[in-house]
């Protein structure tokens, strides 16, 4: 059968490049195992905690075995997952906007992390500053956990300078210059997300996509500065060290480059990151690196690169598990929760019900107890409180919608 010709004088309308009669819905990014990821670098923080404290006071603990290094890492290097993660899909997401907008909107951005950081946040210092000093005050139990009770004395004889610093989003300094705000100085990560966050999207909004790579390179390069400079000037070295160390934005630059690189080169990165080889042996070596206290950049890149791997859709080693899932979506919950309940709970087995005779027994009810009730409280907290503000964020600020469901 012959093809009609087309009328002359009237174009063919090309399918692709012809305009919507009507909105379309907004393209969702989302990233498979991130959530994954973050009920890792979670639950490794909380591990951490509370060997350390097993450690602290004075009964058996994996610090006493060859797993020392290890354990001693694995706070910070699980608060170092969390940055790269965070750097990753903060700046994938402004670039995305910049791509579809030409412009990032800047005061969405900062009312989308206000919703989402800014209410949990702030909960836990009302707890940390105005519950648990009086708490401890009134329970006997709480005044026999030496280390804790001797902190919250310390607070109450020095209570406004740390409050202070807590409340401006300083909480990584009032850790290093105050005594440790028993619970509530694992937030100091979070401050530093946000002294990062109050800089970066300026940047990707202000500098052309092709030279954004420089300040990815000057930020992942801060802690480098001070070694051509310590042998002429140690005191200016040690002050670039003591920053980086107060504010390693260096280790979010990581996950933000990564970002960078996945969104400038997709079909690059679908290529080399999904050969189960590569993503093997890069596996390895962060088991290495998490099992020393080797260079945290190098710990970072390999981090950001293990993180490469398990988004790829077509990959089919990945890291999807239902109830790690479900713990990534509370881990922002579970991550700022764990410190107050492992007060609650060494008070009460210490003391209410000793069982440190029982090495095995003493293990198992701590680690259920904090754990238990560490999900309790995230999960009560994000499903009744934190997702009052989620939804606002997602109805009114969300610019470029991600993750799977109403939560990202």
């Amino acid at each position: 059968m012959a093809k009609k010709k087309a009328k002359p004088g009237k174009k063919k309308e090309n399918p692709i490049s012809r305009k919507p009669v009507a909105p379309t819905k907004k393209k969702r990014i989302f990233f498979q195992g991130l959530n994954e990821i973050r009920a890792i670098a979670a639950l490794c923080v909380l591990f951490h905690h509370v060997e350390l404290y097993k450690f602290r006071d004075q009964l058996p603990s994996l610090y006493h075995t060859f797993l020392k290094t290890f354990i001693s890492e694995l706070g910070k290097n699980g608060v170092y997952i969390f940055f790269v993660l965070s750097g990753f899909l903060i700046t994938y997401l402004l670039l995305e906007e910049k791509r579809v907008k030409t412009k990032i909107n800047l005061k969405k951005f900062y009312i989308r992390r206000l919703l989402r950081i800014w209410p949990l946040y702030y909960l836990i210092i009302f707890i940390a500053f105005f519950l648990i000093p009086p708490a401890a005050g009134f329970f006997e139990s709480m005044q026999h956990e030496a280390h804790y009770f001797r902190l919250v004395k310390l607070l109450q004889n020095d209570f406004w300078t740390p409050l202070l610093l807590f409340m401006v989003f300083l909480p990584n300094l009032a850790l290093k210059l105050k005594p440790a705000v028993v619970g509530a100085s694992q937030a100091w990560s979070v401050g530093v997300e946000e002294q990062f966050y109050l800089i970066w999207p300026n940047i990707v909004n202000l500098v052309k996509s092709k030279y954004l790579a420089i300040p990815f390179i000057i930020i992942i390069s801060l802690p480098y500065w001070a070694i051509p400079i310590k042998p002429s000037n140690p005191e200016l070295a040690a002050n670039i060290k003591y920053f980086t160390d107060l504010v390693p934005i260096h280790i979010m630059g990581i996950g933000a480059l990564a970002a960078f690189l996945l969104f400038q080169f997709p079909k690059v990165f679908a290529t080399i990151f999904t050969n189960p080889i590569l993503f093997m042996i890069n596996t390895i070596f962060l088991g290495i690196l998490m099992s020393s206290g080797y260079d945290k950049v190098l710990l970072g890149t390999v981090v950001a690169l293990e993180i490469i791997f398990i988004i790829q859709t077509n990959f089919k080693i990945n890291l999807r598990n239902s109830i790690l899932n479900k713990l990534g979506e509370i881990s922002y919950g579970i991550y700022m929760f764990h410190p107050i309940a492992m007060y609650l709970v060494y008070s009460f087995f210490n003391s209410v019900v000793p069982l440190k005779s029982n090495v095995v027994a003493y293990n198992i009810a701590v680690y259920s107890s904090i754990i238990g009730l560490t999900l309790i409280l995230s999960y009560t907290s994000y499903h009744y409180f934190e997702k009052r503000f989620i939804r606002i964020k997602n109805k009114k600020y969300t610019v470029v919608p991600s993750g799977n469901k109403v939560e990202d």
